[in-house]
């Protein structure tokens, strides 16, 4: 091709189509026109304030979009550092601080600290799970539900690698300093895995691992056995819901603490959970 055929043949090219702006979800609308049913005018009218596409997603608030990563690879614990370098706990606090519902999509999210409600929800997909590992030394809940009518549900997993005196899950107090009410919360549907068992009824005689001894799958305490106490003086942990929940791999499937009355445990399966010891138990539940 000589060079006044390439000449030609640039001025000849169709010019290139200009980028499409950027559109935010600020910048789209977002209508449902309600359900129709033949012969029957709508259920609803359409809103007369149609809401943008953001404010139709911040109805439901995802972890990942505070910063959670749920990105943990592995199962070997002497590799878990490695596998999982992320500490989500900061990401599920920012999202609970909304004060929406919160979901927790599938993926296996590290919490070196506590996950607290207190008169939130939240919700686990089926493949999520909330996973204390040795990286921490803490022993304290993976998750607690506190205050009033907080919510944890779904089909995902709680789980820890370390010992859990005060429950891998712990209906209860923020602390027993000062006295705290804890009612009508619920905790529904998921499954919790601790870090297995010190000693099985099977081989008393045989410690499987003293140093977890005492854990918990389920706590539920009160600051009102503390009453005494007078800087604590009172508080309830009253009318709280477990239900259709499975526990394994803990010394004691469910505990009750002191003055926890009125609480609703049904339809809970436990599975591998041994016993700390033969002394007193009369705060103790186990179900069938």
């Amino acid at each position: 091709m000589g060079p006044a055929v390439a000449l030609l043949a640039l001025f000849l090219r169709e010019p290139a189509a200009a980028a499409a702006p950027a559109v935010s979800s600020d910048d789209v609308l977002f209508t449902l026109p309600g359900r129709w049913a033949p012969g029957v005018p709508p259920i609803k009218p359409p809103p007369t304030d149609p809401r943008t596409l953001s404010r139709v997603l911040a109805d439901r608030v995802s972890v990942r979009d505070f910063g959670a990563f749920g990105d943990c690879g592995c199962r070997d614990q002497a590799w878990a550092e490695t596998c999982c370098p992320h500490d989500d706990t900061a990401a599920f606090a920012a999202a609970l601080s909304t004060g929406e519902d919160v979901y927790v999509p599938s993926g296996v999210y590290r919490l070196d600290g506590t996950v607290e409600l207190s008169g939130q929800t939240m919700v686990l997909a089926g493949q999520a799970t909330l996973a204390r590992l040795n990286i921490s030394a803490s022993t304290a809940p993976v998750v607690r539900l506190t205050g009033w009518r907080s919510n944890l549900r779904g089909s995902g997993t709680v789980s820890t690698t370390n010992a859990a005196p005060r429950g891998v899950v712990n209906i209860g107090p923020h602390d027993f300093v000062r006295a705290h009410n804890v009612e009508w919360n619920m905790l529904e549907g998921i499954a919790i895995r601790g870090p297995g068992v010190s000693w099985s009824y099977s081989t008393p005689s045989q410690p499987v691992d003293p140093a977890l001894n005492g854990s918990i799958g389920v706590c539920i305490d009160s600051t009102e056995g503390l009453q005494g106490n007078a800087s604590v003086g009172g508080g309830a942990t009253y009318q709280n819901t477990v239900r259709g929940i499975t526990i394994r791999f803990v010394d004691r499937g469910v505990f009750l603490g002191v003055q926890s009355n009125a609480n609703i445990l049904d339809g809970i399966t436990m599975e591998a959970i041994g016993q700390v010891s033969p002394g007193p138990l009369q705060h103790t539940t186990f179900l069938p």
